[in-house]
């Protein structure tokens, strides 16, 4: 793909990143002079570029960096991206930024331990690119959490969906996600007819993986979708970031030595009822091999009761059964009609997989798949809920 923007970025001069380096190290007065840019990552139509240097305040150096997120629009003018009630709608990561949304948690007792990345502004460079430069922060766990901190981070998380549900409210945007459950659920399964193909499951690591056949459950799941979203469909509703999982958070440290979590990536931001927050800080979460799939349980354990936890001490009166059955529904949706263990077990690339995931091509199936199989338990106790409602 033909990716003009990157030369945009090479525009970049010293003129554009004094203000922003000054904001970055609130010093009005710092003088930059040569700088270093880095691409952190490259994914589809959104990249990440580090710039970091040594600027002079006057009487000593300092050393500055800026974090800079490049949204381009998608090539195709058909393409459902290019518009606002799309999940992936190109530009709402940087109109959130633009109305100071994300932003606005930083000065928010009532969600304290949650917060954005400062924004120092959003930028057209073209009509089909977006920048976003942002605050440079490092994970102090260096993106090893200990269990107890994914269950802080659900914690924060509470409070952070309590504050909306008990009456704060986001101005009602366009292109802010109204039904991204629905949405993200139907273009799964629609790729679940996909996986009639004897070939896929004679894949040597895939008939070890699944030794008992999923893809009955995962068609029932199919037929059972439209009944599961439309009981939650008279949920109360709140603002959300709906995409909440180790890849798009960092744990800092206050100067007191509080932890705080701090929430990037608002690209998929919109409405959820309670529960649909976490569904991704659990199963992305061992679904990336961050926590090992034997703590499962547990994982889900601490994450449900500390997100309960926090709704209820943001003032909600917490239903634990209707937050349960959309943290389900949210869960099965997702996760289950996504069978990762296929697409890890096609990778031809190797090298690449085991050294993203840090673990040999077969644990990823073999993780995957019993992922998998404790999603389609899930299913079941979704069921039940629904049976006695």
């Amino acid at each position: 793909m033909n990716r003009p923007s990157h030369n945009l970025v090479k525009t970049i001069d010293r003129q554009m990143l004094t203000p922003l380096a000054q904001a970055a190290v609130d010093c009005p007065t710092l003088r930059i002079d040569g700088w270093e840019t880095t691409t952190l990552s490259v994914q589809g139509q959104r990249s990440v570029f580090r710039f970091s240097g040594i600027g002079y305040d006057g009487v000593a150096s300092r050393a500055w960096s800026l974090i800079l997120k490049e949204i381009m629009a998608p090539e195709s003018a058909d393409d459902p991206a290019h518009e606002p009630d799309c999940l992936w709608y190109w530009p709402r990561e940087s109109l959130l930024y633009a109305t100071g949304i994300p932003q606005s948690l930083n000065n928010r007792a009532n969600t304290s331990g949650l917060r954005a990345p400062r924004c120092f502004g959003v930028l057209e460079p073209t009509p089909q690119v977006r920048w976003i430069w942002l605050e440079d922060l490092e994970d102090c766990y260096d993106g090893r959490w200990p269990l107890e901190r994914y269950a802080l981070a659900a914690y924060h998380l509470g409070l952070f969906n309590g504050h909306y549900f008990i009456g704060e409210s986001v101005p009602p945007f366009p292109w802010l996600t109204a039904s991204g459950l629905d949405f993200e659920s139907a273009s799964k399964a629609a790729e679940i007819r996909c996986l009639h193909d004897p070939k896929i499951w004679a894949h040597p690591m895939l008939t070890r993986a699944f030794p008992t056949p999923i893809l009955p459950e995962l068609e029932r799941l199919v037929a059972e979708r439209e009944k599961f979203l439309a009981e939650a469909m008279d949920y109360p509703r709140a603002f959300c970031h709906l995409d909440a999982h180790p890849g798009n958070m960092a744990a800092l440290k206050d100067e007191d030595g509080n932890e705080i979590t701090v929430l990037f990536d608002w690209a998929l931001s919109g409405y959820g009822a309670p529960g649909e927050e976490i569904s991704r800080l659990v199963w992305a979460t061992l679904l990336d091999f961050k926590v090992d799939i034997a703590e499962a349980e547990r994982l889900e354990t601490l994450a449900f009761d500390s997100y309960l936890q926090g709704l209820t001490d943001a003032g909600w009166l917490v239903d634990p059964e209707q937050t349960r059955y959309a943290y389900l529904m949210s869960s099965v949706l997702i996760f289950a009609l996504e069978v990762e263990a296929i697409e890890h077990a096609f990778n031809e690339d190797v090298d690449w997989l085991e050294t993203y995931y840090g673990c040999p091509k077969d644990r990823l199936v073999e993780q995957s798949a019993q992922a998998t199989y404790l999603l389609l338990k899930r299913a079941d106790a979704l069921r039940a809920i629904l049976d006695k409602m």
